[in-house]
Order: C-alpha cells, then sequence, then structure tokens
C-alpha cells in the first residue's frame, strides 16, 4: 500500500522519468508476487510515462521496461505481442549505448523464438552469442549462453558442437561446483546433458543424467523430461518392460503438468484480456488527448 501511495505522488508530482521509474518498480513488485495482469498494466503505464522526445530520458530503464513486459507475455504464450516488446527493448537498449543488455534483449529473442517453433532463427542467434559477450569481456555470461545452444545442438544430432558448448559452459559459467553438481533451480540442465549422451549412444551416462535430475529436481517438466528420456533409453537397450514403466510415469507426470498448466491458463487469459483493455484504454485517451489539444489550438487562433 505504501509503495501504491508513493506512486502515485510520483505520478501526480514528478518528471516522466519519476513516474516511469516509480511504475516499473510497482511493476517488478507485482511481478515478484505472481501477479501478471497488475504488473503488465504498472509496465505499460511506466511505458507510457516515459518521456522520448526529451534529451533526459531514462532510456536504461525504459530498456528494462519492455524486457520484462515481453518475458510475461513471452509466459503467457502471447508470443507475437513479447516479440513487440523485446523489439522496442533492443531498441531502447542500442539508444541507451548499453551493449551489455543489448545482447541479453537479442537471447531473450532467440527464446522467443524457440517457444515460436523458428528453431533455424534461434539456432542463428545463439551462435552468435558467445563472440559478442566475449568481444565486449563478459566472459561469464558467454559461458552460461553456450548451454542452451548445446540443447539445441544435441536436439539437432550436432554431438561434437554439442560437447564443445558443454565443455565451455561447465569450465567458466560458474554455475557448476567441484563435484558436477549445477546451481539449484537448473537442474533441467541434467535432462540436456542426458539427451547429449543419448543422442551420442552413451546409454549408462544418458542414464545417470536423467536419474540425477529426477532425485533432485522438484519441477513437474523436469521429471516428465527425465522419465522420457529414460524410456527411450530402455528402448536403445531393447528392454520393452522398463519402456512401458517409464512411459507410464511420463504419462502420470504430464498428467500432474496439464493440471497445473490449466489454472495458469485461465490466469494467462485474464492477463491478455487486461492487457487488451488496457491497450484499448491507452488508445483512447491518447486519442481525447490530441482532440483536447486541437480545441484548445482553435480556441487560440479564433481568440
Amino acid at each position: 500500500d505504501t509503495l501504491v501511495g508513493l506512486v502515485g505522488y510520483f505520478d501526480n508530482h514528478g518528471t516522466a522519468n519519476d513516474k516511469m521509474l516509480a511504475n516499473y518498480i510497482l511493476g517488478c513488485y507485482y511481478m515478484s508476487c505472481g501477479n501478471s495482469p497488475a504488473a503488465m498494466r504498472s509496465l505499460h503505464i511506466a511505458a507510457e510515462a516515459a518521456d522520448t522526445t526529451s534529451r533526459e530520458c531514462d532510456y536504461l530503464t525504459l530498456h528494462k521496461v519492455h524486457v520484462h513486459a515481453a518475458l510475461l507475455l513471452m509466459r503467457q504464450n502471447a508470443l507475437t505481442d513479447a516479440m513487440a516488446e523485446n523489439a522496442l527493448a533492443l531498441k531502447y537498449a542500442l539508444q541507451a549505448k548499453d551493449t551489455f543488455n543489448a545482447i541479453i534483449t537479442l537471447e531473450q529473442r532467440a527464446n522467443i523464438y524457440l517457444n515460436q517453433g523458428q528453431g533455424d532463427k534461434a539456432l542463428s542467434i545463439r551462435s552468435k552469442l558467445y563472440g559478442m559477450y566475449m568481444r565486449y569481456g563478459y566472459a561469464k555470461e558467454a559461458a552460461i549462453s553456450q548451454w542452451p545452444l548445446a540443447s539445441i545442438l544435441a536436439r539437432c544430432g550436432n554431438i561434437a558442437g554439442a560437447k564443445c558448448c558443454i565443455d565451455i559452459f561447465e569450465k567458466a559459467s560458474g554455475l557448476i561446483d567441484s563435484t558436477g553438481n549445477i546451481e539449484q533451480g537448473r537442474e533441467s540442465y541434467y535432462i540436456d546433458k542426458g539427451i547429449y549422451h543419448t543422442k551420442a549412444n552413451m546409454l549408462d551416462s544418458a542414464e545417470f543424467y536423467f536419474r540425477k535430475c529426477l532425485v533432485a529436481t522438484s519441477s513437474s517438466f523436469d521429471l516428465k523430461d527425465g522419465y522420457v528420456g529414460l524410456s527411450e533409453v530402455y528402448k536403445r537397450r531393447h528392454n520393452p518392460d522398463s519402456v512401458a514403466k517409464y512411459a507410464e510415469l511420463a504419462r502420470i507426470a504430464t498428467d500432474s503438468m496439464y493440471a497445473s498448466m490449466n489454472t495458469t491458463h485461465l490466469q494467462q487469459m485474464r492477463a491478455m484480456y487486461d492487457y487488451n483493455e488496457y491497450k484499448l484504454s491507452a488508445e483512447v485517451y491518447k486519442r481525447e488527448a490530441v482532440s483536447a489539444r486541437l480545441t484548445s489550438i482553435i480556441v487560440i487562433i479564433v481568440a
């Protein structure tokens, strides 16, 4: 409540940058609470508050506003709108002369392409990210960018390329400890590594990583992928009983995953309704503002 009150104060008394920053912070708060509709509304109010005609415009904050809007829309599977927000984010990162965030925005674009099923475009961007990060001295980020690239290459059957990416990631990302365990919350890496070993026909190693993920993760998505991976391993070993066992476990995990996704889908529908309602309201407001301005000009001329 205090934060909302402060945002109201800056909306009434602050500069364009103050209004943008205040609403951006409020949007981040709503994102942290999982309130996507309220977060989207605050982010778009922040974007509308920016004065891009002013030399003092805070383009770096405006970039962040659009990056987070793109992220929310991508989570809601509104991929066309997410791409539009991503394009604005890249534009403002470049205007802010912020190379690091411009590269991150390109990485986000690759994720949108992948969700759209445009794997070739995602691969094209991801193949260039390592060189971009390294060119500007971001060695850790360059190494981290190799994990998603390794995943794409492994699934495409490019075993040598995937192995090269995995080696760079594990050596320089800082996310793998001395015992070979990845940072908590990133256990899906074990799935990608299991897929790599399956494609390379190293089935014992593939089984090891799929089982490692099943033990470490709490994600229903990871559980489903782990069981599917084990089913494929036993299929290659010509063990039909185990294939059937893990296929059934994958089905159960999928049912659980979709039950969760149905609830999320209802939230997404509400978020998109609010998003489109806000865009309509903003358009009406703009038209009213233009009309009022024209009326004032005519009154002044007549006077």
